[in-house]
């Protein structure tokens, strides 16, 4: 489906491409995203293939059904409704959809992986439809303000909304404690409020971009904040983890700390590395119940045994399923 799909976006990209100030400008903001959200997923890398699936649904089918969706209801109902309607709820449930499709892959390991995953979908549906906006900015001649606008200002738009229901799909997925969409309504609320700005005056945009910059900080320090503490959480409880696992001391040495697993993942190659990465992802997902004092599945635990068996090279590699 997803491959079938993948023209819809290179038809925007194509229509673009005669026109190359707007193919510069549009892979500013693009480059400020996916580089914003590459470094928040650093130590823990998602597999390429999953990143750059979740990045092609938004700039394809999420595009797509949100495009069709948007001009019924703005020739139906009419252009604010299709603005702060249509938009922010189709828009937002489709790229939330993106995510669950990464969680139903590979069971994410927690919130943060939610988040990620919602980065990359946002960033491949803001490719598009900045490309969208630019060239119908510069037939207007305001392509400098729009760029301004939305290239510089205010990039971290889409994955600011959609952030909120990433961390609770992926919270979901990693402790089954919270409602799977309980962030879509928030991701909904935001995109309205956003979209509503250009019905308001000036000063009412004023201070939506302004409270928009705020928030996303604040959304931001949250992660990084939670994030470090994630990190010595792992560490404190790494020894438990390896005895449920049943890894040797040099294992251990591995995965101790992030520092030791970056260096690790270097210096490998080839299947090694990979294996190493199932194995690191393996461990990581019995975290939220090791944490919780909680035993965790058998399923998980058999998993992790099975990957550091992988990793020590007496087992042959997993088959990669095929992505539709």
């Amino acid at each position: 489906m997803l491959l079938a799909a993948i023209p819809v976006g290179l038809v925007v990209l194509l229509g673009a491409a005669t026109n190359l100030s707007v193919v510069l400008l549009t892979l500013v903001p693009g480059a400020i995203v996916v580089g914003a959200f590459l470094w928040l997923d650093r130590v823990e890398p998602e597999p390429w293939s999953e990143r750059l699936h979740a990045f092609l649904w938004g700039a394809t089918i999420s595009v797509l059904v949100a495009v069709v969706a948007n001009e019924f209801t703005a020739t139906t109902f009419g252009e604010s409704w299709a603005l702060v309607g249509s938009a922010p709820l189709v828009e937002e449930t489709m790229k939330a959809l993106g995510v669950l499709l990464a969680a139903r892959r590979l069971r994410l390991s927690g919130w943060f992986d939610g988040a990620v995953y919602a980065g990359f979908v946002s960033a491949g549906f803001a490719l598009v439809e900045n490309v969208a906006y630019f060239l119908g900015a510069e037939e207007s001649e305001s392509l400098v303000q729009v760029f301004v606008l939305r290239g510089l200002a205010t990039p971290f738009a889409h994955p600011l909304f959609t952030v909120f229901t990433g961390v609770t799909i992926g919270h979901f997925f990693a402790t089954r404690r919270a409602l799977a969409l309980s962030g879509l309504p928030v991701a909904v609320l935001l995109h309205a409020g956003w979209n509503s700005m250009s019905l308001g005056g000036e000063s009412y945009a004023l201070l939506l971009l302004a409270s928009a910059f705020v928030l996303f900080w604040v959304v931001l320090g949250v992660l990084l904040m939670v994030r470090l503490r994630s990190t010595t959480g792992y560490r404190s409880l790494l020894p438990t983890l390896a005895f449920r696992v049943g890894l040797d001391p040099f294992e251990l040495g591995l995965l101790s700390d992030w520092q030791s697993v970056l260096r690790t993942r270097r210096k490998l190659p080839g299947f090694r590395r990979a294996a190493f990465e199932d194995l690191h992802l393996a461990v990581r997902r019995l975290v939220p119940y090791v944490s919780r004092h909680v035993d965790p599945p058998e399923e998980l635990v058999a998993d992790a045994r099975r990957a550091a068996e992988r990793f020590r090279g007496r087992l042959p590699p997993p088959t990669s399923p095929s992505v539709s």
